[in-house]
């Protein structure tokens, strides 16, 4: 045998192994991988299986116990289950949906009183400011306190507006230069389904 015939010999075997070792660490990659998966999905299961089974009382708790500025994560089955929110009022605070205009029960609202967010229980507005816009939602000339909104500009829709939040986060509405004149200008056009009312005194 030859040294030519024997170095074409090593170089086969060399191959052979190299091609082995990549076809175990592939297996090994796709093996630990799978297992992840499994794990995560597994814990996904458990999860979705927990929030089904949370009682009333312990969503609420759940989310009192929640930072103000963390609430924007709780599932949607929490709020749902703890029945502080309904499905539009989440899909207003949390997702940034607008409610269809007239249809609030707060536009015929006139007691004297706070309006508070819905999810995070902020006072935002009250009824002093509250006026007849005639645009269909719930309408203020100013806000109760400035540190509990939040001004964010929002080009959605084709358009240039600003979005009213609430310091932690949920989305109320949006504020425009149309208002009363004689009341500084603005109108803040707030969505009902975002708030919550609170009678003086109560």
């Amino acid at each position: 045998m030859n040294n030519k015939t024997k170095i074409n010999k090593h170089v086969i075997l060399i191959t052979k192994i190299t091609i082995i070792g990549i076809v175990f660490i592939m297996f090994l990659i796709f093996g630990l991988f799978n297992m992840f998966s499994t794990k995560n999905s597994k814990n996904e299961l458990y999860l979705e299986y927990e929030i089904h089974n949370i009682t009333q009382g312990e969503a609420i708790e759940l989310i009192n116990s929640t930072p103000l500025n963390k609430r924007k994560d709780i599932p949607k089955q929490i709020w749902l289950k703890s029945e502080i929110l309904d499905e539009l009022s989440y899909h207003v605070l949390w997702r940034s949906k607008t409610e269809r205009a007239f249809t609030s029960e707060l536009n015929d609202e006139h007691r004297e009183g706070v309006f508070v967010t819905k999810g995070c229980g902020i006072e935002v507005f009250s009824s002093e400011d509250k006026f007849e816009s005639g645009t269909g939602w719930p309408s203020f000339t100013d806000v109760i306190n400035n540190e509990n909104i939040i001004l964010k500009e929002d080009r959605s829709f084709g358009m240039k507006r600003v979005e009213v939040l609430s310091k932690c986060g949920e989305h109320l509405g949006h504020v425009f230069d149309d208002g009363p004149f004689e009341k500084g200008g603005k109108r803040w056009c707030i969505n009902g389904a975002a708030l919550k009312f609170v009678p003086k005194n109560s």
